[in-house]
């Protein structure tokens, strides 16, 4: 049986076509390239065979040689393009404007400057009523107005430093809360604690806004240690003046603090400073800081704050041998007085 069907299987395919030696002859001569009969200067050159699905494609490149005139027309006409490519025409400068050409003159820039204040002291007044509105909602707006302390602005900084500094004593005297904040452990706001949500947004503003109270109080003492180590070194009349403003600023800063909230947060901070204050050869902020710690001693009631005062004041006498202001031993006198 499988005999059989090999044979009707052979017997219905189609049979190949047989080719004679005269057939590949044939088919060599037409695949062999032939010069063109138009350009007889013209050379053909091979090129890469392609593999189709018909076979090979042998291509060809007519090459033309040195003789050919218009092959060298096309070049020169091909090159002379390219050149006038290459070449562009210079355009005229453009001409300065009058205002340009004109010196800026003192009265020109005391103006830029007057104009640039404005629109900062409009800023800083907008950002301070806006957080005495809403203290809550509004607490971001401390990040610029320390950063104006900080960093103040281009051309007008001590000026800008100033207003910034004093906006931020008169927000923190009205914002800052009558009691010390604590940690958030404190407030047993742990992972397993559960809390209303106003409970927890409560914690999150009184923890940013002790942070940014901490940083306008780290401000206040990078002032007064500049203005320090100022006074140490040969410094210019003009330099030496708007650092002395701008520590008496800093100073009143730290007292105003340190009256209208004694029990808050970072409260020894702003005793080192006052009494620092005290001991500077500056009188108005020695004067300053002398009828702060007096009203203190009189208002504190628990007796916390004037016990790190008097102790603080101590050090600075004995440190100094009692070489101090007279404001300084005025204050202290009472304090060690019998009875």
């Amino acid at each position: 049986m499988e005999v059989r069907r090999r044979k009707t299987w052979r017997k219905g395919a189609p049979r190949k076509r047989r080719h004679s030696g005269n057939d590949g002859d044939e088919l060599a001569y037409e695949k062999v390239p032939r010069r063109s009969m138009a350009k007889d200067n013209a050379t053909v050159r091979m090129l890469l065979p392609v593999k189709t699905k018909h076979g090979i494609v042998r291509k060809t490149q007519v090459v033309a040689t040195k003789d050919d005139p218009a092959s060298e027309e096309e070049q020169l006409d091909e090159s002379g393009s390219e050149d006038l490519e290459d070449i562009q025409p210079e355009l005229p400068a453009a001409e300065a404007s009058p205002e340009d050409t004109v010196p800026r003159t003192p009265v020109k820039s005391l103006s830029e400057k007057y104009r640039q204040l404005q629109q900062v002291k409009q800023r800083i007044g907008s950002l301070a009523s806006a957080i005495v509105e809403d203290p809550q909602d509004k607490v971001g707006h401390f990040k610029e107005l320390v950063a104006l302390v900080r960093e103040g602005a281009p051309g007008i900084s001590h000026i800008v430093k100033r207003l910034a500094a004093l906006t931020l004593l008169e927000v923190f005297k009205d914002v800052v809360p009558g009691y010390a904040i604590t940690a958030p452990t404190v407030h047993g706001s742990g992972p397993k604690q559960r809390l209303k949500k106003e409970t927890r947004a409560l914690i999150g503003y009184e923890e940013t806004l002790l942070r940014y109270y901490g940083q306008y109080v780290g401000c206040l003492r990078k002032i007064l240690a500049r203005h320090l180590k100022r006074l140490k070194t040969q410094q210019s009349a003009l330099r030496l003046r708007l650092s002395t403003a701008l520590a008496q600023v800093a100073a009143k800063c730290v007292c105003g603090l340190l009256l209208a909230h004694p029990h808050f947060n970072l409260c020894g901070q702003l005793i080192e400073l006052t009494v620092h204050c005290l001991g500077s050869p500056d009188d108005k902020m020695s004067v300053m800081a002398c009828q702060a710690l007096r009203h203190l001693y009189r208002q504190d009631r628990l007796g916390e704050s004037t016990l790190e005062a008097v102790k603080r004041t101590r050090a600075l006498l004995k440190a100094r041998g009692l070489q101090a202001s007279s404001s300084a031993r005025q204050l202290q006198w009472p304090c060690f007085r019998p009875g």
